[in-house]
């Protein structure tokens, strides 16, 4: 998928008709293909000494990993050619080598070869066929080697192999018949196994005396909350994100030695997300937490002058992406809300901040619109972190609030178990130059603000998760922000469920929606959820419900929005990949049906070689377009003139017929 992506880069640029169309010198519409082809740089690597920045891009008309210089960005050192389905990587400790995964078959299996910068020369390590490789560990004071799994297609556990990069020999040193993974110590020892038992739970053992003892167990709940990330220097204790209580997620210090835990950081209102780890004495220095917006907390006073002067610059939100083994050399990203994502070297010994590259140059000269964090409280009194984002050139009563009421699409995140944040958002910008005010909620069970603020959306779908939508739309109208006339609710996945639930359950309050891979069917999404789990119970159970006894059968019947499709009064859009093993094809197709049953009309438009999250940079430019111009058609919004050929695909279906113009301005007029 990397190869395809970095290609149609290139043919973007090349085709023979213009994409862009009319709109060069309209810079208040940023067009599509701008903001939906992908980065100029993504999966960014850097030499454990800062000299060098590895990462994905477009090179030669092609795609590549490239290798370039810190200093220079523009030099580029060494490029791989992704066309022989080269799809991860990894650099050394030595500074000298990086070592990359190939897969020719869709990574049923792979090879891993490994690249020496001094001598320039390329080497297959794993000339076994039909075998999965995988990277497990590497660590500074043994720079020379790294920890592979490696198992055949006949076996379900990868076996540890030791890799010496200085021969290139592989040594077995645990054959492996239980675990899913490891936790590795800072000398390349095997401290504990983890296993998943058949419920789902994630079981410790600890390597002590020559065998495997138990330590601890996680249930399938508290596994999405808890993560281990690394031992200190002693060696008897690991650092622990802890979810397993009813707040916030905690950073703990666990005690190998009598299974004792130590807070260390803890924060009222935000989980503790992203640690600040001293590159070699693996101590942690700060950790990050995001409510409305990214905050530190410095735990050790050595970097508080750092992070304090890269906050003062104002940039945006600062993530620290890596540090040189001296540590003077910091490569810092930040995500502003108006610029694309950009990337900085900074030197801490003269405080020197320089550019090595923005995410997506093109996007540069267009204005942004600000995204403003406020808080919305629901119906019952819990505070929803919410987004709001104004069209460019609205005049202002104050910071959040036209002077007078605007079209608003409220933009619904998926998972349920995700979150929206303050940053660059390429939705939130296409809507806003469209001319719409974009509202985005951090409803009940979303992540990052805590278990019981997650685990309040449990078994909610339909119920308190929509009154949550709803009430932020209510407030939005109540301040005089949206026209109660013109406001759409968009989202994918959840948020396509949450579309489908709000044109279903409460049809007055919007103008139109558009879903993309939304589930209509709770008991069907249920029993469609993959197969390739080795435990029994269905994990969505505990976030939706169950369907196994008749009064569960009928509460999720009551909470599906294929029972009330007779209920849409208001125009749909409904966006579908058919290779999506999330939310089928066959569930869109039951709820277009249902609605036919009904003479309702509605727009559904088949990607053939989709799954659930669109990757073709075809797919999400072409949806796009269809999408602003059903916005522009019911809430009045701008739309990007564009060459009608580029919906010409035998890859897109619209209303089981190839797009046309004709078609779809007949289907926009019904």
């Amino acid at each position: 998928m990397i190869v395809k992506i970095v290609f149609i880069i290139s043919t973007l640029i090349l085709l023979n008709f213009n994409i862009y169309a009319n709109n060069e010198l309209n810079h208040d519409i940023i067009p599509v293909a701008a903001l939906f082809s992908p980065p100029n740089q993504f999966k960014l690597g850097f030499s454990p000494d800062g000299k060098y920045i590895s990462y994905f891009g477009e090179y030669n008309k092609g795609g590549g990993l490239l290798i370039v210089n810190s200093e220079n960005p523009k030099n580029v050192i060494a490029s791989f050619d992704l066309k022989q389905g080269l799809y991860d990587y990894m650099w050394a400790y030595d500074n000298r080598h990086i070592l990359y995964l190939q897969s020719k078959d869709n990574q049923k299996s792979n090879q891993l070869y490994i690249y020496d910068l001094e001598t320039k020369q390329t080497t297959l390590l794993t000339p076994e066929s039909e075998i999965k490789v995988k990277f497990f560990a590497k660590r500074i004071n043994k720079s020379h080697k790294i920890l592979i799994g490696l198992k055949s297609k006949e076996q379900q556990y990868f076996d540890i192999y030791e890799l010496n990069l200085l021969d290139y020999t592989k040594k077995l040193i645990m054959k492996n018949n239980k675990f899913v993974g490891f936790l590795i110590d800072n000398d390349l020892n095997i401290r504990v196994g983890i296993y998943k038992n058949n419920k789902g739970e994630e079981e410790y053992f600890q390597f002590k005396n020559n065998k495997w003892v138990f330590l601890m167990k996680l249930t399938p709940e508290d596994i999405a909350y808890t993560g281990f990330h690394g031992f200190d220097a002693s060696g008897n204790n690991i650092y622990l994100l802890d979810g397993c209580s009813k707040g916030t997620v905690t950073l703990k210090l666990l005690n190998l030695n009598n299974g004792k835990m130590k807070l260390l950081a803890e924060d009222a209102k935000a989980d503790i997300n992203i640690l600040a780890i001293h590159p070699t004495t693996k101590e942690i220095q700060a950790v990050v937490t995001e409510y409305d917006k990214v905050t530190y907390k410095i735990l050790d006073a050595s970097i508080k002058e750092d992070v304090e002067y890269l906050k003062r610059l104002n940039l945006g939100n600062m993530y620290i992406m890596h540090r040189g083994l001296d540590d003077k050399i910091w490569i810092v990203g930040f995500d502003n809300d108006v610029k694309p994502f950009r990337y900085y070297k900074y030197n801490r010994e003269n405080k020197e901040i320089k550019l090595l590259f923005s995410s997506k140059s093109e996007l540069e000269k267009y204005s942004f619109a600000p995204m403003n964090p406020v808080i919305i409280k629901s119906r019952d009194g819990l505070d929803l972190v919410s987004y709001i984002t104004l069209p460019n050139n609205i005049e202002l009563s104050n910071k959040i609030y036209p002077n007078k009421p605007l079209p608003l699409v409220l933009l619904v995140h998926g998972g349920p178990n995700r979150r929206d944040r303050w940053g660059m958002n390429k939705e939130y910008q296409w809507l806003a130059s469209r001319g719409y005010v974009v509202l985005s909620v951090n409803f009940r069970g979303s992540t990052g603000f805590g278990k019981s603020f997650q685990n309040a959306g449990n078994r909610e779908w339909g119920g308190k998760m929509q009154d949550d939508l709803v009430d932020a739309v209510n407030w939005a109208i109540k301040n005089k922000i949206a026209d109660p006339k013109r406001i759409a609710i968009m989202g994918s996945s959840y948020g396509g469920y949450a579309v489908l639930a709000g044109l279903t359950f409460t049809p007055e309050l919007f103008a139109c929606g558009i879903d993309v891979a939304g589930p209509p069917d709770l008991i069907a999404d249920l029993k469609n959820f993959p197969k390739d789990y080795n435990f029994k119970k269905n994990p969505l159970e505990i976030k939706i419900g169950s369907y196994k006894t008749r009064k569960q059968r009928e509460k999720l019947i009551k909470q599906s929005p294929i029972t009330y499709a007779n209920n849409i009064t208001k125009p749909l859009l409904i966006i579908q990949g058919a290779k999506d093993s999330v939310v089928k094809q066959s569930e869109s197709d039951k709820m277009v049906e249902a609605m036919s049953k009904y003479n309702i009309p509605v727009i559904y438009a088949l990607y053939k070689n989709e799954g659930h999250s669109f990757c073709d940079p075809y797919s999400k430019i072409s949806y796009h377009y269809i999408a602003e111009r059903f916005l522009a058609k019911h809430l009045g919004g701008k739309f990007e003139a564009f060459d009608y050929r580029i919906l010409n695909s035998s890859e897109l279906l619209l209303n089981g017929c190839i797009p046309s113009e004709k078609l779809l301005e007949d289907l926009l007029n019904k």
